[in-house]
């Protein structure tokens, strides 16, 4: 399996919505499911550069004789790919508006690879704003070399402004 980051195409939106839609209600469980649509998702990022994780799978199945065209060959190369993350962002601003990645696939390196798919990473400074009560994030962008900033409230709870200065910060570690 190979991980590829690359903007987002039209054919992305249902599997990026599902991703945005279902993280949503798993992380956020002091909110009411229901407050969380599939159409959140084009309102949220409108405007902004979107990138995706896809996530490649080369498989080799074994097929009958008879059905392959190479003599002596057994075997055919099944190539498929899957969604499995996507980020968001205000490039004027450099902020970070959203990071999700499939909670199956958390702990591979993606949220780490798409944050370096940024213009700029490691040598520009970066913001984005973490609900408190996220500590998964929060703990997976410290990690990655972002620093607390300032604080406020949001109507979803409190939060932290966390920046992330460049240099690397942390992100070339693919712990997570």
């Amino acid at each position: 399996m190979t991980i590829r980051i690359r903007p987002i195409h039209p054919h992305d939106l249902a599997a990026a919505e599902n991703i945005f839609l279902e993280l949503r209600r798993q992380t956020y469980t002091w909110i009411a499911p229901e407050k969380f649509q599939l159409a959140d998702f084009a309102s949220q990022t409108q405007g902004e550069n979107i990138r995706v994780a896809e996530d490649h799978i080369h498989s080799v199945v074994d097929v009958k004789a008879t059905e392959t065209t190479n003599a002596g060959c057994n075997d055919a190369a099944l190539n498929s790919s899957q969604l499995v993350g996507f980020i968001s962002v205000q490039d004027k601003a450099k902020f970070i508006h959203h990071l999700y990645v499939d909670s199956r696939q958390q702990g591979r390196g993606i949220g780490r690879a798409l944050l370096r798919s940024l213009p700029n990473w490691g040598n520009a400074p970066y913001q984005l704003k973490c609900l408190r009560l996220n500590q998964q994030a929060m703990t997976f962008y410290r990690a990655c070399g972002f620093i607390e900033v300032d604080a406020g409230t949001s109507e979803d709870g409190e939060y932290a402004l966390l920046a992330h200065y460049g240099m690397n910060g942390g992100a070339s570690n693919d712990a997570n």
